[in-house]
C-alpha cells in the first residue's frame, strides 16, 4: 500500500477555465464537432477554449453553458452559485434538444420560443446590457416547459420562489433585477 505523502493530503485540483469547459461538453456526452452544432461556435474556438490557448467571449461562455447544462457562473468561476439559473439552463437545454430533433415532444414550439429567447436578447445587448440566457426570464420556457415538461416547469417554479426576495432581507423585498417581455431592461 503506497501512502500519500503528508503534502498533498487535502489538496484539491484547481480547475482552469480550459478544464470547466473541457468537462462540462464531456459531461454532456459531447464532442466538440457536436458541441460546435449545437451552440454554433466554431470548432477551432471550442479547441482553443479547452487548450486554454483563447478566452471565449461572454457570448461563447453562455451558449457553451446552454448546451451542456452547466450554469456560466460554474464554467465563469467554478461556483454554482444559483439554483434558479441553473434550472432555467436545464430547461433552455431541453428545449433546443426537442428543437434539433423532429420527434420530440413539443418539437414544433421549441423552434418558436427560441426565436423569442434570441430576440430578447438582442434587445438586451442593442440596450448595452449582458445576461446569459439563463439569468433573463423568458416566459415562453415556463409556458413550454408547463406543456411538455411539467417536471421542469415545477422546478422553475420552486427555483423562482426560492430566489425571490424576503421583506427581512438585504434588498428589504425589492424585486431581483431580471428583463422580461413586459420591462424596459434593469441593470
Amino acid at each position: 500500500m503506497t501512502l500519500i505523502p503528508a503534502p498533498n493530503r487535502g489538496l484539491r485540483p484547481v480547475w482552469t477555465l480550459a478544464d470547466r469547459l473541457r468537462k462540462s461538453r464531456e459531461a454532456a456526452g459531447l464532442e466538440q464537432i457536436d458541441l460546435a452544432d449545437v451552440a454554433g461556435i466554431s470548432r477551432a474556438t471550442i479547441s482553443a477554449a479547452e487548450r486554454g490557448k483563447r478566452e471565449p467571449s461572454r457570448a461563447t461562455l453562455a451558449m457553451w453553458a446552454m448546451a451542456t447544462g452547466v450554469s456560466r457562473s460554474w464554467l465563469v468561476d467554478g461556483i454554482d452559485s444559483d439554483t434558479l439559473e441553473t434550472v432555467r439552463m436545464n430547461a433552455l437545454v431541453a428545449i433546443v434538444s426537442a428543437a434539433r430533433v423532429s420527434a420530440s415532444i413539443g418539437h414544433e414550439r421549441a423552434g418558436a420560443v427560441l426565436d423569442a429567447i434570441a430576440e430578447r436578447e438582442r434587445q438586451v445587448q442593442i440596450a448595452g446590457l449582458w445576461s446569459a440566457s439563463s439569468a433573463i426570464n423568458h416566459p415562453e420556457v415556463l409556458e413550454w416547459c408547463e406543456a411538455f415538461r411539467p417536471d421542469l416547469a415545477e422546478a422553475l417554479i420552486a427555483a423562482g420562489n426560492d430566489n425571490a426576495p424576503h421583506p427581512d432581507g438585504p434588498d428589504g423585498g425589492q424585486p431581483l433585477p431580471h428583463l422580461d417581455s413586459n420591462q424596459e431592461p434593469i441593470g
